[in-house]
């Protein structure tokens, strides 16, 4: 799943088509490690996607504090940025 929770990435496609991953975009992992609001909703994300048996894959790693948070959250793939 590409773009997680807009258009065809909606929660309610969550149930209906049989995905293996979650692919959390850029935007929402930017800064992650200083805007609680972001924190709040990756762990959503990853807490989702572990009760549902998804892996959750993190787009655009930029920063090494970005990547700790995510290596502390046991988010353990990414996706370079390009």
């Amino acid at each position: 799943m590409d773009d997680f929770g807009t258009g065809y990435s909606s929660l309610s496609n969550l149930r209906a088509f049989p995905f293996d991953k979650i692919k959390i975009y850029r935007s929402l992992i930017k800064s992650v490690d200083e805007n609680e609001e972001a924190m709040a909703i990756i762990r959503a994300v990853l807490g989702l996607g572990r009760g549902l048996g998804l892996q959750v894959l993190a787009e655009g790693i930029e920063t090494a504090g970005e990547l700790q948070f995510l290596a502390n959250e046991n988010c353990t793939e990414d996706k370079a940025s390009s």
